[in-house]
């Protein structure tokens, strides 16, 4: 009976009656109140409604049956920072991290966070994370996602780092470094780099060279997708 009362609140999902979805998952709660799915079900619904304070007890249920429920934790995380609690969606999402360490979601979670508070560096640490996973999962839309988001949190240059009054900037040797993780696989890091060497001096025709090399690398490991 629980089950049937599930599968009704999953057709009424997907025809985008919400409230008529939470009432069935409701009811199959009620048949068996042990029923995990639906509570997480109707949490990620509630959170669709904006009901973001019922979202977070339906997820408390569903982790105090499975504590190790990933899934579960970036829910509550993404609706915590929904409700502005920075710091108990960064615990959620660290959590999902030590139950898998290749979690794309819980990175990029966290960076979201991170960002909130104005840690610009975890912040990209965590998109950078995120990237490379999703990279390796051939998932070329987040990717290029997390990569674009990186660019945008690059601090700008600081005026004394200018080549045109700092005569020690050296181009070469952050090319070269940026050349370095490109080789080692670190697409987003190496691109980084080489934007800010860009940003210091538009005029570095090497450092456009070998951006475009970088992105034409990556492309052509997403164009199996």
């Amino acid at each position: 009976m629980h089950q049937e009362l599930y599968n009704l609140g999953l057709e009424k999902v997907r025809q985008g009656d919400l409230a008529g979805a939470i009432k069935e998952f409701s009811r199959a709660l009620k048949v068996n109140p042990q029923f995990s799915d639906a509570y997480y079900k109707r949490a990620v619904t509630r959170f669709d409604c904006g009901d973001l304070q019922g979202a977070i007890e339906d997820y408390n249920e569903v982790l105090q049956m499975h504590p190790d429920n990933i899934n579960a934790y970036c829910g509550r995380g993404l609706t915590n920072l929904a409700l502005g609690n920075i710091a108990a969606a960064i615990e959620d999402a660290t959590q999902a991290t030590r139950i898998n360490s290749n979690h794309a979601p819980a990175y990029s979670l966290r960076g979201t966070a991170c960002q909130r508070l104005g840690n610009v560096q975890a912040a990209i640490a965590n998109f950078k994370k995120a990237a490379e996973i999703y990279l390796e999962q051939k998932d070329a839309v987040k990717c290029r996602q997390c990569i674009e988001t990186i660019k945008k949190l690059q601090p700008p240059p600081p005026a004394a780092e200018n080549p045109t009054n700092n005569p020690q900037f050296n181009p070469e040797e952050f090319i070269n470094e940026a050349l370095k993780k490109s080789m080692s696989g670190d697409y987003s890091g190496a691109i980084g780099d080489l934007d800010w060497v860009i940003q210091l001096n538009p005029q570095e025709d090497k450092a456009y060279f070998h951006r475009g090399l970088i992105y034409a690398r990556l492309e052509s490991k997403l164009a199996v997708i």
